[in-house]
């Protein structure tokens, strides 16, 4: 570990920008910090901390006119137990409460979990397929980002140099729209995910539409199964089949193999995965 590090604690967004702009890649933005430390006892350091937990307004989860804002230091324990997040947007608080342990919720947040760029990161598929948007703020200003198009490679993201995710928008959903989220790990808590997917889509007069299966885990970045959400739009609740629309959803599945499952494997489980999503909203 470096025997140095420089800590930074701006007092606004644009003073937090000029920070990260003029430092470089050797500044690392610390909101929650739950993910930092880890990289740290790996030996895995930036010279620069720049915290923007004390910047006012940050930590706010707010209704506006069309859906709901999350903060960028928002904690997770708070958007998960947040009453407009449980009624509006449940498949987000069930996959939120599914990240590591009480202790890294009550520090971790909702942009630290996206912005640390994981193919794994339990809050992406659920936010995925409720559109959520992304808004960032620099020193060119601000732009809007959907999620889908935030996270270019593992660790990956589209942040320009001096640019922050300032909050997290999610549309308010549609009437008629269901959405469930499914992991699987090897122990029962507190573990990353093998493979996590969510499925959403509306109903309008018995039939699906608007349908989004999300995969992640089996590939480089979240994706959609294509062929999955073709199969459900446009059929009648009803009639999906979830075992079929599961096996679909393999086929879109490109993951390795590593120490905590193989290719095969993690295939075979994304279809089982988005096969219980399915029959929970079915059964709901």
């Amino acid at each position: 570990m470096t025997s140095k590090i420089h800590y930074h604690q701006p007092s606004t967004l644009k003073e937090a920008c000029a920070l990260l702009q003029r430092l470089g890649p050797e500044a690392a933005v610390l909101n929650g910090g739950t993910d930092l430390v880890v990289r740290l006892n790996q030996g895995i350091y930036k010279k620069h901390f720049v915290n923007i937990k004390f910047i006012p307004g940050l930590d706010e989860i707010r209704e506006e006119q069309g859906g709901i804002a999350v903060g960028a230091v928002a904690k997770l324990a708070a958007v998960a137990g947040h009453p407009l997040i449980t009624s509006c947007c449940p498949v987000l608080a069930a996959a939120v409460r599914e990240i590591g342990t009480p202790q890294v919720r009550n520090l971790g947040t909702l942009s630290g979990n996206l912005c640390n760029a994981s193919p794994v990161a339990d809050s992406a598929p659920a936010l995925l397929v409720l559109g959520a948007v992304l808004r960032l703020i620099g020193p060119e200003g601000e732009r809007e980002v959907p999620l889908a198009q935030f996270h270019t490679g593992p660790g990956l993201t589209v942040l320009g140099e001096g640019e922050l995710l300032r909050e997290i928008f999610i549309p308010t959903p549609p009437t008629g729209f269901r959405a469930a989220f499914a992991k699987l790990g090897p122990r029962k808590a507190a573990d990353i995910a093998v493979v996590n997917a969510a499925v959403g889509f509306r109903v309008q007069a018995g039939r699906i539409a608007g349908a989004v299966v999300c995969l992640g885990a089996v590939a480089p970045t979240l994706i959609r199964s294509s062929h999955a959400e073709q199969a459900l739009n446009n059929r009648a609740l009803a009639e999906a089949d979830p075992g079929l629309i599961g096996g679909l959803a393999v086929d879109d599945a490109r993951p390795i193999s590593d120490l905590r499952g193989s290719r095969q494997y993690r295939r075979d489980m994304a279809g089982v995965l988005v096969e219980r999503a399915l029959r929970s909203l079915k059964e709901g």
